[in-house]
């Protein structure tokens, strides 16, 4: 059975359904694109341009190009509408689960950075109270330092004083018995039992040795010989054997190292050594060097023959022991300049002689003349 022929009117009506349902096809196609392509998981559909992503029919109608929305209102659109409205409404329902989701992420990340936050203030708080338990002890240990160094002061004045007493020795006054006017006491050595004992004080003090000739390697480094010994044999350090003449000039000889001591209450001497003074006459050019404990470079011997002219000429040979350092205490007093002494002292201003040789007239501490048998 053939088709019946249609109305013309009813064809243009149909192509125009049509033509509408296409277009609103597409532009629901193009929302939906443009919903998978703007979706952000930070932002939601804040890119996309219909308010955040908020569809509606007729944001459905100007992507389509632009339809009337009275043209979905014809009775012949009603499956069209339908189509557009159940769309709206899927994506509506999406993205309002979308903006869910990121409002409770949002909400999430806000609650981590409050915590950062608090964690941070807690941290904060608990470094300035370390920091003001730490100047607290800092200011305690400063005011225990300055205690110390006061009775170190007040010790120091008392071991000078001691010292003037035994004549550079540490002492203390042990069965001290007072007689009319005779004092008789025996000076004890304390240095092996005070708190300043001269061991406590050699293991306390070290000095830097820097060694400028190679030799001293293979010679032997400086050191003490005996347990006991007082001084450090210097070596001469010199190329070739060196001749020095009866009352020549002396020569400077370099000990091919330096020493820096770096304390005020040290100094170092340079003596000669006992056997080649007495035997060989071999001794000082200066007498006694003198070290400072600020000098740090190499050290010098005045090497001098102090034999008769006439006599043979000593031999130096590169690695002899010629001369000896010793490490002494130096004591730096403040100097006050008066006009008077605020004084008087026992023996006044008795120079040579004044004192007598003979033991018939010898005088005490006290004055009185000792009647010693």
């Amino acid at each position: 059975m053939a088709d019946e022929p249609r109305n013309p009117q009813q064809a243009v009506a149909d192509a125009q359904k049509d033509s509408i349902r296409t277009r609103l096809e597409e532009g629901m196609r193009r929302i939906a694109d443009d919903l998978e392509r703007t979706y952000d998981p930070k932002s939601g559909f804040s890119n996309y341009p219909a308010n955040r992503g908020r569809i509606s029919v007729a944001e459905v109608l100007r992507r389509a190009g632009g339809i009337d929305k009275n043209t979905l209102k014809q009775s012949y659109h009603a499956e069209t509408r339908a189509a557009v409205r159940a769309f709206v409404a899927q994506a509506q329902t999406r993205c309002c689960a979308h903006a869910k989701a990121d409002a409770t992420a949002r909400q999430e990340e806000r609650k981590q950075e409050e915590d950062s936050i608090e964690r941070y203030a807690q941290l904060l708080y608990a470094a300035e109270y370390k920091r003001d338990e730490a100047i607290a002890m800092v200011q305690r240990l400063q005011g225990e330092l300055a205690a110390k160094d006061r009775r170190i002061e007040a010790l120091e004045q008392v071991v000078i004083k001691l010292q003037g007493l035994a004549g550079g020795n540490i002492i203390r006054l042990r069965g001290a018995t007072l007689s009319g006017r005779s004092c008789h006491a025996s000076l004890v050595d304390n240095s092996a039992t005070a708190p300043w004992s001269r061991r406590a004080m050699n293991e306390s003090m070290k000095f830097e040795v820097k060694i400028l000739d190679p030799r001293l390697h293979e010679w032997g480094l400086p050191t003490f010989q005996t347990e006991l010994a007082a001084g450090i044999d210097l070596y001469a350090c010199i190329e070739e054997p060196l001749e020095l003449r009866p009352q020549a000039p002396a020569v400077l000889i370099s000990s091919g190292l330096a020493v820096l001591m770096g304390r005020p209450d040290v100094a170092a001497l340079i003596l000669p050594r006992s056997g080649l003074g007495h035997k060989k006459g071999l001794v000082l050019g200066n007498g006694t060097g003198c070290v400072d404990a600020d000098y740090a470079d190499v050290c010098y011997i005045s090497a001098w023959c102090r034999n008769p002219p006439g006599t043979e000429p000593l031999i130096v040979s590169p690695g002899d022991r010629i001369a000896q350092m010793i490490f002494f205490p130096i004591i730096r007093p403040n100097f006050v300049y008066v006009g008077e002494f605020s004084s008087r002292s026992l023996r006044g201003t008795g120079g040579f002689g004044s004192t007598g040789v003979s033991t018939a007239n010898r005088v005490n501490p006290l004055g009185s003349p000792d009647k010693r048998g």
